[in-house]
């Protein structure tokens, strides 16, 4: 029972979480019409960043990362995720 509570208070918050900040697309709009794109990228991954974090705690868990010392700061790194489910999304992101 408390597996299901969680998953409702999951997506039901995460819905809420997403209709109640709205106006943050509003600044997503101001700085595309600007061209700024530099504080347009910056707001919203640190905007997407924030909500996959507060969900991830939402369900109680606890995320450990193992081995980010072999990931090369210079070069691009591609993590790919299998979509069983959403949650892994909001991990990586998170």
């Amino acid at each position: 029972m408390a597996n299901k509570v969680r998953t409702f208070l999951w997506y039901f918050l995460g819905w809420l979480y997403l209709v109640v900040t709205y106006p943050a697309l509003l600044c997503v709009a101001y700085f595309e019409k600007r061209g700024d794109r530099v504080r347009k990228d910056r707001f919203v991954n640190g905007f997407t960043k924030s909500l996959c974090r507060n969900l991830v705690r939402l369900t109680g868990s606890r995320v450990i990362v193992l081995g980010a010392h072999n990931v090369p700061p210079e070069k691009p790194v591609l993590f790919v995720c299998n979509h069983q489910g959403h949650f892994d999304s909001a991990v990586l992101h998170g």
